[in-house]
Parts: C-alpha cells; structure tokens; sequence
C-alpha cells in the first residue's frame, strides 16, 4: 500500500490538499490516519504525520482530480505498554516487571474493550511473581437511551494465590448516568459463574455482580481517532466492582463476597510519536480465601505505554 502511494506521487499526482487552522496549505498524497495523526506523503517534505487538532478541513481526490469520500476509519484502538509493578499482600511487598496490552473496537452502539497483563520476577533463581489476566467487556448501548447491556469474560492465572486459574463470565444490564464530552458514569448490575481451579474449593460459584465504572477522558485517548479531542494530556479511570456469592459453596447465600477495584491514571507524553506514561491500581479482597492465603491483595502498575 505505501509502496503504491509512493509511486502514484512520483507520477506527479498530488491531489490531497490539507488545510491548516493557521491558514497554511499541504498538498500530498494522505495514506490514513493513525493515533489521532494525518499521515500525508508531501513532494518534497516526504511522509509527514500532522496533529488532527490542527487540521481545518481535508480535501481528497482521486487520479482523475475528482473529489472522493475519505475512507472509513478503523473503530480499533490498540496499546502496548511495558514497566514496573509493586504487589501487597500479608505476605510482604514482591516488585517484579509487567507487560499490558490493549485492543479496543469503540462504535456507536458497540463498544468491546479487551486487555492483558503479565507480571514476572525471579529472586534468587526461583520465580517469586508469576501472574497472567486476560479480560474483555463486550457492551451493546441502547439508541437513543441511556440503558445498555454487558457481558463480561475473565481469566486469571497466579501461582501465588489460593486458586491457580480462575474463569470467570458476568453479565447484566448497566445505566450511563453521566455522558459528556470528557466524563461518563455508568452503574452496572448483573450476575455469573466463577471457576477456580487449584483451590480447596474448586466448585463452580454462581455470584451476582454490582459496581460502577468512571471515566475522565481530558486527553481524548479512549476514543477512537475521529472523536478524539486533542486536548489536555490526561485521563483517568475508577471501577468498583462488588460479587456477593449466590450459590456454590457450603456456606449461606452472601455470606461470601469479593470486591475489585481498579484505578488507573494517563499523561500523554508525546502525540507525534503516540507515547504515554501510565500507572494502574488494583485491589481484591476475598472474605474468605484458603488457608495461609491472604484475603487483600493489591498490585500497583507503571511503565510506558505506545498507541497504534
């Protein structure tokens, strides 16, 4: 593909024109867009990647001269990030390295927002931290109201807990409280299954779920490229999530609980080459772990983090 718009520029067609808001034109050839750039191939600046928050207008053309619709734009956002972590727990203070990762397709009405997070030490010539979550949250909005509905998959693999995988599946219907430009606020309510395995109780456990999940978005980056805002360098993010055990265990009916939270915070270091600096919070509290095991555990998160 660039290989092709490179040779249609050397054929002297140069029919994009970008417009600036400070009044100066570019003429090229626009590959796309990517992480709230323009990528525009200039004939004598070569390829340039220009800010969207300063761009007034873009107007295309095909060979011909004649005016052509941009091509649709890709709902995917994804990140990598890479860093350091601290875990807390009643055993004492373990830091090892993590790698996170992110894939999230953001429509209209359907919003999917998928991650991964690994986190490894050795100390000594034995694995002292070894810990691997996959999750995903599948959420189809309602038209025109502020209902809408969730499913919610999870996998867990820690070789220092009471259980060595868990699975887990949620779902239930959530209410958008708040949904401005830069703020959402959304409860949550629902029910499902967890697994674990590795435990002195490994029975399937039916738990409900209720929590709320709060977004400030100042920077624009959980957005898909088109809606970004380009505007300040920070966001954040707080989740609560509370799963009160149904049935499945020997014990009454929420008698058993367990609770997440989850915060995390991003400054955008640089736009032109899509760099972040990033730190996530996590805290769980088990009522009722096996024994030996703790019942809080809270895992602290930084590093950089590329978009793309």
């Amino acid at each position: 593909m660039v290989f092709a718009a490179f040779a249609w520029c050397a054929a002297g067609a140069w029919g994009d024109t970008v417009h600036l808001k400070d009044g100066d034109t570019l003429e090229g050839t626009v590959l796309g867009k990517r992480a709230g750039h323009l990528i525009l191939v200039h004939p004598d600046l070569g390829r340039m990647s220009i800010d969207e928050t300063k761009i007034e207008s873009v107007d295309y053309t095909d060979k011909a001269g004649e005016a052509i619709e941009a091509a649709p734009e890709s709902p995917w956002v994804l990140s990598f990030s890479m860093g350091g972590s601290l875990t807390n727990n009643d055993e004492g203070v373990k830091s090892s390295l993590n790698m996170r990762g992110q894939a999230d397709r953001l429509e209209q009405y359907n919003e999917l927002r998928s991650s991964f997070a690994y986190l490894y030490k050795v100390d000594n010539g034995e694995v002292d931290e070894n810990q691997f979550t996959a999750l995903a949250n599948q959420t189809w909005l309602s038209p025109d109201t502020p209902w809408m509905t969730f499913v919610r998959p999870r996998f867990d693999y820690d070789e220092f807990r009471s259980w060595t995988e868990r699975a887990q599946l949620h779902a239930g219907k959530g209410l958008r409280v708040v949904n401005e430009k830069t703020l959402r606020l959304s409860l949550q309510a629902g029910a499902g299954v967890r697994k674990d395995w590795g435990s002195t109780d490994d029975a399937t456990v039916l738990e409900g779920l209720v929590g709320f999940d709060l977004r400030w978005d100042g920077a624009g980056v959980g957005k898909r490229v088109s809606q970004r805002l380009g505007q300040g360098r920070q966001s954040a993010n707080l989740s609560v999530d509370y799963y009160p055990t149904i049935a499945g265990t020997n014990r009454d009916p929420f008698d058993d609980h367990r609770a997440v939270t989850t915060a995390s915070w991003r400054y955008v270091l640089s736009r032109e080459h899509n760099l972040s600096l990033v730190t996530n919070l996590e805290w769980e509290y088990t009522t009722d772990p096996d024994p030996g095991f703790p019942r809080n555990v809270l895992t602290w998160t930084w590093g950089l983090q590329w978009d793309w």
